[in-house]
């Protein structure tokens, strides 16, 4: 007998059922993620229906007083439930582009988060349930607010970025922009001036990231040197991710919220060593015009990406996220970023 019902074991399933309603069979591996969970006694609560073929033939599930749990050959059996089912259901369960589920639901800084076939659904109390596969992040442009006025040879400036990025898990990398205004045909750069390019910083799942810009001017020096700082930095944000990011069951390695007091020394180590070269190389070879680092959470990047308005435009210039004013030599940049869906 249980708390408000009965079960009645047999052979090769499970009778369940509240007082006032008609028993319901659970079975197999349903039933051993159902009694893992409590069974009735559990948060899941009683069964509402039998186990049930799904409609794509492909699996099978049962609905319970709290959430259900769906099983198919390739992922076996998982429950779903709350706001995280109300989105899935809207996307058309196992025959939206989600698939089925692969993992239970589990916390996700602050939030909570289920895994599918090919991709995810992530809940927050102040936004609500996203749906996400992988994250794109481009670099899309800059635009020049003011060009520099010490540009002996030149009334036009020549700027170029150089970009480093470190997720959480590993993963660092270091891009270069080309030099704006040097292309056949233009004649640099000029004031409110816009250039539209793209870059892919990353693609992949949205674990978080640190961001490394460098801006400069192009004066006949050796790109290189930019090339290696942002290195530099692009390193020390990596360990600062090895030691903030959060280790979630299933999901991997994420940078969220609780991480970003462990981050803020190691975020002034990599600002102090792009400041250096900054200082370092003042009024010779290419002139920096700033630098910015900038850390996002993998709320943020899953906010950005899934943004119901869509990116901002800027001139020619789509874009989710900017540096603030790089000013320097009297030039003021900004450059621009994209975050969308894969």
């Amino acid at each position: 007998m249980l708390h408000g019902g009965f079960e009645q074991q047999y052979q090769n399933a499970t009778a369940y059922g509240a007082f006032s309603s008609v028993p319901k069979e659970v079975h197999g591996a349903i039933r051993d993620r159902y009694v893992q969970f409590g069974g009735p006694d559990g948060w899941l609560g009683f069964p509402l229906t039998d186990e049930t073929p799904t409609p794509d033939r492909a699996g099978r599930y049962n609905h319970f007083e709290h959430g259900s749990i769906y099983w198919s050959p390739a992922t076996g059996a998982f429950e779903v439930h709350g706001a995280i089912r109300d989105k899935w259901a809207a996307l058309g369960y196992e025959r939206g582009w989600l698939g089925y589920p692969r993992s239970n639901e589990v916390g996700f800084d602050d939030g909570r988060v289920s895994l599918f076939q090919h991709g995810a659904i992530y809940w927050w109390g102040d936004t609500g349930a996203r749906a996400l596969n992988e994250v794109i992040v481009q670099y899309t442009g800059l635009h020049c607010f003011g060009e520099t006025d010490v540009d002996s040879g030149s009334d036009s400036d020549e700027p170029y970025a150089t970009l480093g990025v470190a997720v959480p898990g590993g993963q660092k990398q270091v891009f270069q922009t080309k030099i704006y205004g040097e292309e056949p045909g233009e004649d640099g750069v000029d004031s409110n001036e816009g250039y539209f390019d793209v870059i892919e910083l990353y693609r992949g799942t949205p674990r978080g990231l640190i961001l490394n810009s460098l801006l400069q001017e192009h004066s006949g020096g050796d790109t290189k040197a930019s090339r290696e700082v942002i290195a530099e930095s692009v390193e020390k944000g990596g360990q600062a991710l090895a030691t903030a990011a959060t280790l979630i069951p299933v999901v991997g390695p994420v940078l969220g919220p609780a991480a970003t007091v462990a981050l803020k020394l190691f975020k002034q180590d990599i600002i102090d060593a792009l400041n250096g070269f900054v200082e370092s190389t003042l009024g010779y070879a290419d002139r920096p015009l700033g630098s910015d680092v900038q850390v996002f959470t993998a709320k943020q990047l899953i906010v950005m990406a899934t943004r119901p308005e869509g990116h901002m435009q800027f001139g020619p210039i789509p874009w989710r996220f900017e540096t603030p004013p790089m000013s320097r030599f009297g030039a003021t940049y900004k450059l621009y970023f994209n975050v969308f869906p894969a």
